[in-house]
């Protein structure tokens, strides 16, 4: 098993290769530091992207993906994702800038998270694409 340290450092260099224009983001960032406010995370467990919005605060870290809103909480473990739907929004003109996308989990339970659609969406998946793969090896 890879530490959370080496999963974070090979998940930021795939997301940075990929995504274009972070500065341009609106509500999405590579977490650069070992905090996340607002987030209770376990030993070792390391922020990687953060989607904050005006009505909830997501969060994809090297063990999960967290969701915080007004009284309400979800979460899953990057390892028991079973596939992932983020939408069709490629030449959509009248895309919104923030969408959800679906887990659907290893016992087929279906959770839907924010994300923000355009250039920033590419951040959100490469990190879970990758932290998936990583986590299989």
């Amino acid at each position: 098993m890879k530490t959370h340290k080496s999963l974070y450092n090979i998940t930021i260099a795939a997301i940075k290769r990929h995504a274009m224009h972070p500065e341009t983001w609106l509500y999405s960032k590579i977490i650069s530091t070992p905090e996340a406010e607002g987030f209770d995370l376990d030993s070792e467990e390391l922020p990687v992207f953060l989607i904050e919005s005006e009505v909830a605060k997501t969060l994809v870290t090297t063990r999960r993906i967290i969701e915080t809103s007004i009284g309400n909480s979800k979460q899953t473990l990057i390892t028991e994702i079973q596939s992932t739907d983020y939408g069709l929004f490629k030449g959509d003109i009248n895309k919104p800038d923030l969408s959800d996308f679906k887990i659907i989990t290893i016992n087929n339970n279906s959770i839907t998270f924010q994300f923000e659609t355009g250039k920033a969406s590419i951040g959100l998946i490469y990190a879970i694409n990758t932290l998936r793969k990583l986590h299989k090896h």
